[in-house]
């Protein structure tokens, strides 16, 4: 058998770093693992440090988001969210988003 391949695709990575803006603290709760960030539907939750790694993403064009806790609100910068993103092949994306503040939820 003889196979013909015409280009080679490669998965990505995107990396997320979520910074706080000078003068900006968590209260415990909440913490960077009770934040979600989403890449066009898939979810992972923050680590402590917080980061988040998507890996092994399929080249093609997708939506980064940060989302707080429940009933929190967030001022980020860049702003809007969630950020336009396109995946080129065997790329990966480091992006930081500064949490420029946190409001929590009225009682």
């Amino acid at each position: 058998p003889t196979i013909h391949g015409v280009e080679i695709t490669f998965s990505g990575t995107v990396n997320l770093t979520v910074e706080l803006a000078d003068g900006v603290t968590l209260p415990d709760p909440p913490r960077f693992e009770d934040f979600t960030a989403s890449l066009s539907g898939e979810e992972l939750a923050l680590e402590t440090d917080g980061t988040a790694s998507f890996l092994y993403v399929v080249p093609d064009d997708y939506e980064l988001d940060l989302l707080p806790p429940d009933g929190w609100t967030i001022t980020t910068t860049p702003t809007p969210l969630p950020l336009d993103l396109t995946l080129e092949s065997g790329e990966v994306e480091n992006v930081t988003i500064t949490l420029e503040s946190l409001t929590e939820p009225a009682p």
